[in-house]
């Protein structure tokens, strides 16, 4: 029993470091991601604001915003390339959207195809129950960079102002976002972020695993050399 006790200790510690970052089984990727391929984009000057309605479920833990990843098209010489990615969830009763994690500002540039950038901004944010996470991002300057396919409902896409694009720069966590121009928009935007659960919260879990290890071989050295003694 104590030899079954110490093996699943072990299984458990391989277990928790196949979450860890890096390993693909950790990865949540949120968002329509980059797999389709187009040329389009917005048309027109200003900033846009989109959030895919594709969403993924987290369960209760703390967890870290990695990369924004993207496609881009032959954005209008003299745009930036500018834009914010970030991660927000939904409440039914209110119909609104609150912010759960902001990224930096990210420089794109001209008809990439899978690229990625580092999310930065916030380091982590933490979800309390089964939760839907959706990803969005904000363009800012002249034009959006970000390619997308028509014909399928899966974006919720704002046209604001300048003064409105600027919200997001340092937005305030769990304020609501503005109305939406075009909600429901039959576009799917190629971006997604991708997210893991937070490294410190794994390191104390491989923390006690190790020191229930310890334990137990402690206990089975002190048997043997009390059974050997007598």
């Amino acid at each position: 029993m104590r030899s079954l006790t110490l093996r699943s200790l072990i299984l458990a510690a391989v277990y928790v470091l196949a979450f860890l970052p890096g390993n693909a089984s950790a990865d949540f990727i949120i968002g329509p991601g980059t797999a389709g391929t187009s040329t389009d984009l917005d048309t027109g000057n200003g900033t846009r604001l989109n959030i895919s309605l594709l969403s993924t479920l987290f369960t209760t833990g703390t967890y870290q915003p990695l990369t924004f990843n993207y496609d881009t098209g032959n954005f209008q010489a003299g745009a930036n390339g500018q834009v914010i990615p970030f991660l927000a969830t939904y409440d039914i009763s209110t119909t609104s959207y609150t912010v759960i994690a902001v990224g930096d500002v990210i420089t794109t540039l001209r008809n990439q195809n899978d690229a990625s950038a580092a999310f930065g901004g916030t380091t982590d944010f933490t979800i309390t129950g089964n939760t839907q996470v959706y990803a969005g991002f904000q363009s800012l300057g002249t034009q959006n960079p970000i390619t997308f396919i028509n014909g399928t409902t899966n974006t919720d896409h704002d046209n604001p102002g300048y003064t409105q694009a600027q919200l997001l720069v340092g937005f305030s966590f769990f304020n609501l976002l503005p109305a939406f121009t075009n909600p429901n928009l039959d576009r799917t935007y190629l971006f997604s972020v991708t997210a893991v659960p937070e490294p410190s919260s794994v390191s104390l879990l491989l923390l006690g695993i190790g020191a229930g290890i310890v334990a137990i071989r402690r206990r089975k050295q002190n048997r043997a050399a009390a059974t050997k003694a007598n």
